[in-house]
């Protein structure tokens, strides 16, 4: 389903469907452009026992994004990187109900070769973390299919050279591009009810496996507004 919060859209699209998915099935993404010789890895994906999070320090806005399993999607104004950690400024914390921002909140993430951990408070909540570094996101021939969402019947449909079709109250299409670890994605939104929702937006698009399973993770942002969400491939 779709809602607005504030300035923001939040895509809640959880389907089934597909082939299951083991570590085995991903594709193994060269860290040969993650850092400089001597650093440790710090562009990947990573996954805690309740969030994931996507770090790019070449990507030009939102090198690192967290998305936790309550729903809320947190970004950065600002990322400095050292050899061994990020210290991001600015925080925007976005869910189904809720928007957040902190100009001035600093939060420190240090990194090992296979690690992250975080722990420090936002909005006066705890935001402690521990991530495992998962440098995989399924091939594109893996993520073809149609994944149906139970909640709305919304349809999230993927092919072999990753044309991407989301059909629910809005109509949502793009391109997967391979971008090193994961995808970077245009995608066109239709037939909202409010026509200023409609237009272009862009984002990056990745996957985490999880007992078995694979998760698909997107966010999506134009100058006015953002879409994120995830769908189980079972």
């Amino acid at each position: 389903m779709i809602r607005m919060i504030g300035f923001s859209l939040v895509i809640a699209l959880v389907g089934c469907g597909g082939d299951n998915a083991s570590d085995g099935d991903y594709n193994k993404i060269e860290d040969s452009k993650n850092d400089l010789a001597g650093d440790v890895i710090i562009n990947s994906i990573y996954q805690s026992e309740d969030a994931v999070m996507l770090v790019d320090t070449e990507a030009s806005n939102n090198g690192v994004i967290i998305v936790d399993n309550s729903g809320y999607l947190y970004s950065f104004d600002n990322e400095t990187k050292t050899t061994d950690s990020m210290l991001l400024t600015g925080v925007h914390v976005r869910s189904a109900y809720q928007y957040y921002y902190d100009l001035s909140q600093e939060v420190s993430i240090s990194f090992s070769d296979s690690s992250a951990d975080v722990a420090t408070s936002i909005n006066k909540q705890p935001f402690v973390h521990s991530f495992t570094r998962k440098a995989y996101s399924l091939r594109l021939d893996q993520l073809k299919g149609i994944y149906l969402n139970s909640d709305d019947e919304a349809q999230w449909m993927i092919d072999e050279v990753g044309n991407l079709v989301i059909d629910s109250v809005c109509y949502l299409s793009g391109k997967l591009k391979q971008a090193n670890y994961y995808y970077s994605l245009d995608v066109t939104a239709e037939q909202y009810d409010k026509p200023e929702l409609n237009g272009e937006y862009s984002g990056v698009f990745f996957t985490v496996s999880s007992n078995g399973k694979a998760e698909i993770y997107s966010v999506l942002n134009n100058n006015e507004h953002q879409i994120f969400g995830s769908v189980t491939i079972n």
